[in-house]
């Protein structure tokens, strides 16, 4: 029962930890792009601006998973398990 509360802390300092990471993340690529995330509405992105903020939120998720896996669980990022030839095959 203690190890099945150790994982659910795990996964919740996780979700904490990926708003804040990709929250930063989508600030800094939103200021790239020169968006005002103020307004309620965001309707005329081009697909530059939309490329850029993707791109900035899949670094956030890369740094969040990095963190981690590094600092947490005590894993290096690369034995992971993402660059065998069937997870690229199946996330492709």
């Amino acid at each position: 029962m203690k190890t099945v509360l150790n994982y659910w802390k795990k996964i919740i300092i996780f979700i904490i930890a990926y708003f804040f990471i990709g929250g930063l993340f989508y600030l800094l690529g939103s200021w790239l792009c020169g968006i005002n995330i103020n307004t309620k509405i965001i309707n005329n992105i081009t697909q530059v601006q939309q490329i850029v903020l993707s791109i900035s939120q899949l670094c956030g998720t890369i740094l969040a998973i990095y963190i981690f896996e590094r600092f947490n669980n005590k894993k290096l990022f690369y034995k992971l398990d993402f660059l065998k030839p069937i997870n690229i095959l199946i996330l492709a």
